[in-house]
């Protein structure tokens, strides 16, 4: 039997990212769309050859490292990202279903590689559940995702049942070519035996 996520949730991110980023591909840019503040991914330990781009409308203070102020959709259509590891950390949510299908048909046709993060199915997010967000229609959640979606997309799916107050989540990760695909299911099995992960993977549509 699995076990659960037991820390911080901010860790879950700092856990998968790094092994996705050493072995996920040999990249020149880790393109961090709706990056927001990146509280969660400041402690990201990346190879020194990948340049950090963090992309978001955000205004304000304590903007991370390589920070571009643009719409995420607009930027994804405008930029080369051959090379890049994109990454949608808790963004896909916020769009409506029909739009974020097409977003991550986008990226996947761009991008060497996607990692996404989400909520397992349609967590709520808006005015009623969250006040703080009455004035910030950007943030109110818009779609529910699963991970068998990402699985038949031909995604890893990596997941979290103590996610989001114990709503549970998952991360989705797709490469068009891995750097080393044996050493990114060992970093994962090592996590998951010291209980910090549940995994489970299946090999659809992933090239080896």
């Amino acid at each position: 039997m699995f076990r659960s996520f037991p820390r911080s949730p901010q860790y879950h991110r700092v856990f998968v990212l790094g092994p996705f980023l050493r072995w996920g591909g040999m990249f020149s840019h880790w393109v961090d769309l709706g990056c927001g503040k990146a509280e969660a991914t400041k402690a990201v330990h990346r190879p020194e050859t990948i340049q950090r781009v963090s992309v978001d409308i955000y205004d304000g203070p304590d903007k991370p490292e390589g920070f571009i102020r643009a719409d995420i959709v607009d930027y994804a259509h405008s930029h080369v990202l051959t090379g890049c590891a994109v990454t949608l950390l808790d963004v896909i949510e916020h769009f409506e279903k029909v739009d974020g299908t097409a977003f991550l048909s986008l990226l996947e046709s761009k991008a060497d590689a996607v990692c996404v993060f989400t909520p397992s199915g349609f967590y709520r997010q808006d005015p009623t559940t969250h006040p703080e967000t009455k004035d910030r229609p950007e943030q109110w959640h818009r779609s529910g995702w699963s991970s068998e979606e990402f699985l038949e997309r031909g995604y890893d799916v990596i997941s979290f049942p103590q996610m989001h107050s114990g709503f549970g989540g998952f991360a989705a990760v797709r490469s068009k070519q891995w750097r080393s695909r044996p050493m990114w299911r060992l970093s994962l099995s090592v996590l998951h035996f010291r209980g910090l992960i549940d995994y489970y993977q299946r090999r659809l549509h992933l090239r080896k």
